[in-house]
């Protein structure tokens, strides 16, 4: 059996809110058309995947469906 340390609430919290990276971009989605938060020098735009990506600097976000 695998015994697992107790890890206090408050530090559970910290890890969270640490794991969200860039707070301007949390919670605001990207959209085709938009500056690239890469390299702010290229629009996004759709891939043949249905990735949103940039042509300049190769950044790829997912989440597409159908």
């Amino acid at each position: 059996m695998i015994e697992h340390e107790a890890v206090e609430p408050a530090l559970d919290m910290q890890l969270a809110v640490s794991l969200t990276g860039n707070q301007q971009l949390a919670g605001q989605a990207l959209l085709t058309g938009e500056l690239c938060p890469g390299c702010h020098s290229a629009l996004l735009d759709y891939d043949g995947l249905l990735n949103l990506t940039c042509p300049q600097c190769g950044y790829s976000l997912g989440g597409c469906f159908t």
